[in-house]
């Protein structure tokens, strides 16, 4: 399929979008917003989003908008650019659209974009209302005439958010005891990302924003990229993220790059396993 999808005038566009998915990047990566005279990233603002108190958690939710929103023209010139390059490189390659291209790209072959269109409307008829009124449910616990967005993050009982960790060093060697009681091979292989710094998990100014585990095919070593800082989304991203990199070590083994990755359909099925089997 790759080979039948290839144009050679769609290697210039592709190393556009990724110049151009860089430039997202470091815009996102670089926006920060003074709280109390202290700059702080994006990421940073993510404790006081779980705060009991409601006007702090509004105040961080309004600065994390208004630094997106003060580069609201960069980022819509990104998208309009993207758009228009991958609509070409559809188009280059016989395709109607890009969503025609995407499915080829991604080798979706067993559903089609109608199907997933039917599934959408499953979630809109069956899922939205159940979510309703799961948001029902915490606006009556925390007593608030209107559920806003600074209100989904706290303990709906008013608890005082949980804080797993206070520095990144905690983070990894918890979670090393973790992946040893799960599989003494998970523990062993993590204790290898840790030696050969393969884990860059700390929040600092200008790091893009996110988390993922990224497979360095020459040398066989996965690699895990975080923003932590110190919330239980944290603990569970890296065992998500560790997930991939346990499947990544052993697909290593495979003697094509093709044969290591699996599709977007089971791509999330050793991240979530692992998170299922390492919180208890």
């Amino acid at each position: 399929t790759a080979s039948e999808i290839f144009r050679e005038e769609n290697i210039p566009l592709s190393q556009e979008i990724d110049e151009h998915s860089a430039r997202y990047q470091k815009i996102t990566g670089g926006l920060t917003v003074d709280w109390d005279g202290v700059e702080k990233t994006l990421p940073e603002l993510q404790p006081f989003l779980q705060s009991p108190d409601r006007a702090i958690r509004e105040r961080a939710f309004r600065l994390n908008c208004a630094a997106y929103a003060a580069r609201r023209d960069e980022l819509a010139d990104i998208f309009d650019t993207l758009f228009d390059l991958r609509v070409k490189t559809a188009r280059n390659a016989g395709f109607a659209d890009f969503e025609a291209y995407a499915f080829r790209a991604k080798c979706r072959f067993d559903y089609t974009p109608a199907d997933c269109r039917r599934f959408h409307e499953a979630c809109e008829e069956v899922v939205a209302p159940a979510v309703e009124r799961i948001m029902a449910r915490r606006r009556a616990s925390l007593g608030v005439d209107r559920l806003r967005p600074w209100d989904v993050g706290p303990d709906p009982r008013g608890r005082q958010p949980l804080r797993p960790f206070a520095r990144v060093s905690e983070l990894i060697g918890t979670s090393r005891r973790v992946f040893e009681q799960v599989s003494g091979h998970f523990g062993r292989q993590f204790q290898v990302m840790m030696d050969e710094g393969l884990l860059d998990l700390d929040v600092r100014k200008g790091k893009a924003p996110g988390g993922y585990c990224e497979t360095l095919h020459f040398r066989g070593r996965p690699f895990i990229f975080m923003n932590s800082v110190g919330v239980f989304d944290d603990v569970s991203t890296l065992l998500h993220e560790a997930g991939h990199s346990f499947h990544a070590f052993e697909a290593h083994r495979e003697p094509y790059i093709w044969q290591r990755h699996p599709g977007l359909e089971m791509c999330e099925l050793a991240s979530m396993s692992m998170e299922l089997l390492a919180f208890p």
